[in-house]
């Protein structure tokens, strides 16, 4: 066993006993003992399935509220989303949290999407993720916005709607990969049936409100070769 298991399994004996760990500046003359939150996290960042286990089994709930943003376990599976830990994921998700659990607005969905965790996706899509949520459109916007066609195609082949707009902070995927310049993204998005003339509303820092179409974007950041694909499938309206 682990130093590091020894210490959750000393925790859950605290709790069992009724003893309450230390909290994040808490003075006592004995060594500090990590909360069962703050041991949960550590885990997941770890990618350590065995430590997780021997906490949920051990009584933590992962079902609970935290800081008023989500449930603990929702706050885990965005850690693993963004750290990049497939196997904690499949422990959280075995432990009863659900795939589309969101906690302060983002998923583990979304963050493993924008990091480009593919393995952590493709777990969580696999485990039946709503991608009817605004957290589904961000991921398919951060992969066409980062390039990432695998992680875009994975996510369109499980059912993402490839002209979802998660907010009027940025737009559909096409347009994001236009303004990028993907060109082999552009080219699988309009494959799938996204539209190169959708007029897409956007609000810029300043609070102004933009009309912005994939063309116009590509040809604005000088990106010949997307505008030119995008031209190839326009239709006879298009009005930039």
């Amino acid at each position: 066993m682990r130093a590091s298991q020894e210490v959750v399994l000393v925790l859950v004996v605290f709790l069992a006993i009724g003893c309450e760990p230390s909290t994040p500046g808490h003075q006592s003359g004995g060594p500090k003992v990590q909360s069962e939150e703050e041991l949960l996290f550590d885990a997941v960042r770890a990618d350590d399935p065995d430590e997780i286990k021997i906490l949920v089994d051990g009584g933590i709930d992962v079902f609970r509220a935290y800081r008023d943003e989500g449930t603990l376990g929702a706050r885990a599976l965005v850690i693993a989303g963004t750290s990049g830990a497939p196997q904690a994921a499949r422990a959280l998700l075995e432990a009863g949290v659900s795939p589309s659990a969101t906690f302060g607005g983002k998923s583990g969905l979304d963050q493993a999407a924008s990091q480009g965790n593919m393995e952590v996706v493709g777990l969580l899509l696999e485990a039946g993720v709503d991608l009817g949520t605004e957290q589904a459109a961000w991921a398919g916007e951060y992969a066409a916005s980062d390039g990432r066609l695998d992680i875009l195609r994975l996510l369109v082949e499980h059912g993402l709607d490839v002209n979802a707009q998660p907010d009027l902070e940025v737009g559909p995927p096409l347009l994001s990969a236009a303004y990028g310049g993907h060109l082999e993204v552009v080219r699988y998005l309009l494959e799938q049936g996204a539209d190169p003339n959708q007029r897409t509303e956007v609000r810029r820092k300043d609070g102004t409100i933009d009309t912005l179409t994939p063309r116009a974007v590509a040809l604005n950041r000088g990106h010949k070769a997307v505008v030119a694909l995008l031209d190839r499938h326009a239709l006879p309206d298009r009005a930039d």
